[in-house]
């Protein structure tokens, strides 16, 4: 009995001597001495246990407690209205924009540097441009200084002063192209040379006519009519760009203003012009007819006095010596007869006195063109 109260007795005295050991631990006493909780009060208490564990708060801890710390949300968790502002991306710093990409102060920053280069652009391309249409006007400009002033043709910044220098451009240009035929110091130059100073007139004429349409609607017929007279003194190399000014015109230009413009041009040619230019009669009565059919895709009507001077046209040259307007005026004819519907007498009224075998041949290509339709 006596070694089991012995035996009793040192396990009651273990956890004593644990506890002296723990009190003697140094990483013990630091962890006593660690803030853990909120605050109590500072004052010591007689006890040496109070005085042994003091604990601290920290003073801000107060201010973070409404709201949680980020690491404890959930993931996908609802947020308060506007709770998202606090959160911070890792990728911002405190140098980062924080303006809304729409903000108009975001805005003028990214723009105003760019507005900046393009009224500088802007303010440099009118010098170049007036300077342009003053050496086109005085035929001091090459090749080069052509392209220079295609290069303006396309440009999108304000540099038109509300069409005014448009129409400034154009003007000369125009009459540029209609002097080829008459200016002998242009006349005078190498034939390559010449090619090539039409060939870049050209060019601007098309750009300044499909890229700037907002100041191009005045000047389609007057371009049209001065490229056809262009077309009197072509070299063979120039015809083909001419056609295809011709063609872009027509494609982007009302009908019946055109229509009248190279009507009238027709009717007011001498039979000697007529005869030192069959090329050009022959591609205004060509475009004549393309913009006869322009018109009908588009369901246009033409005037009674429109469709009587086409007829009086088509009568004046269906006997001309030259047979590629005899060939062209052919195919313009049947096309105008098409217009007059059930009212044909109108039409042929207009071709009293022609030669029979002539009228023979049109009434000939007229029944096959309606059997082939």
């Amino acid at each position: 009995m006596k070694g089991m109260f012995e035996e009793a007795r040192e396990r009651l005295d273990r956890p004593a001597s644990s506890h002296s050991r723990k009190q003697s631990d140094p990483f013990f006493e630091m962890s006593r001495r660690s803030p853990v909780s909120r605050r109590s009060s500072p004052a010591k208490s007689g006890s040496p246990q109070d005085a042994e564990v003091q604990i601290y708060e920290d003073p801000e801890a107060s201010d973070r407690a409404d709201t949680p710390a980020y690491d404890e949300r959930q993931v996908l968790s609802e947020l308060p209205l506007n709770e998202n502002v606090r959160v911070q991306s890792p990728t911002q710093s405190v140098d980062s924009h924080t303006s809304p990409a729409g903000s108009p102060i975001r805005q003028m920053e990214s723009h105003s540097p760019v507005s900046e280069q393009d009224r500088t652009e802007a303010l440099r391309n009118r010098r170049l441009l007036t300077s342009g249409i003053e050496r086109i006007r005085t035929r001091a400009l090459d090749a080069h200084g052509f392209r220079r002033v295609q290069d303006l043709a396309k440009c999108q910044l304000d540099i038109w002063d509300s069409g005014a220098k448009y129409d400034e451009l154009m003007s000369v240009l125009l009459e540029y192209l209609r002097s080829f035929p008459t200016d002998t110091r242009l006349n005078q130059l190498p034939s390559s040379k010449s090619a090539g100073l039409k060939s870049q007139a050209l060019s601007v004429v098309r750009a300044l006519l499909t890229l700037q349409r907002k100041y191009a609607g005045a000047w389609h017929a007057n371009a049209l009519i001065s490229v056809l007279v262009a077309r009197q003194a072509a070299d063979s190399n120039v015809v083909s760009d001419i056609e295809r000014t011709v063609d872009e015109i027509v494609k982007v230009a009302p009908p019946t203003p055109c229509i009248e413009a190279v009507n009238e041009h027709l009717s007011s040619a001498t039979i000697a012009e007529e005869a030192a230019s069959a090329r050009s009669t022959a591609l205004s009565l060509n475009t004549l007819r393309a913009l006869l059919l322009a018109a009908r895709s588009r369901k246009m009507e033409l005037s009674t006095e429109i469709q009587q001077a086409l007829a009086r046209t088509s009568a004046r040259f269906l006997e001309d010596a030259d047979a590629e307007v005899r060939k062209a005026d052919v195919e313009l004819a049947c096309e105008v007869f098409t217009r007059f519907g059930d009212e044909k007498s109108g039409f042929w009224s207009e071709f009293k006195g022609v030669e029979e075998g002539r009228l023979g041949l049109l009434t000939y290509y007229i029944a096959r063109k309606e059997r082939a339709s």
